[in-house]
């Protein structure tokens, strides 16, 4: 699903010429980076089904998906995170050493 998800996203419906994921993409709509962590399947599927029914002024378009793409869709959204990055243990320990005076 994900994949298919995906094939609709870039070549089908060609999202990204109004939504960024990594680099590429437009700016008219939200940036798709983080999507899957800020939003939930319930959201999405509303949302692909009539967008103006949850925000009457978007300028994004009402499209008459089928249930397959819809839930392609979704999968694909959800699987679009962005990684938290995460400190080394060098990093976690520098302000420690800094706070005693080390390296002065």
């Amino acid at each position: 699903m994900v994949s298919l998800g995906k094939e609709l996203y870039e070549v089908k419906y060609q999202c990204q010429s109004c939504h960024t994921i990594g680099a590429t993409g437009g700016y008219v709509g939200p940036n798709l980076n983080n999507a899957g962590s800020w939003l939930t399947p319930a959201w999405i599927e509303a949302w692909l089904r009539n967008p103006q029914a949850l925000q009457p002024d978007t300028i994004e378009p009402r499209r008459n998906f089928t249930e397959e793409e819809i839930h392609a869709l979704t999968a694909y959204l959800l699987t679009l995170r962005t990684a938290i990055k995460r400190l080394t243990a060098a990093k976690a320990t520098a302000p420690a050493r800094a706070e005693k005076g080390a390296g002065r």
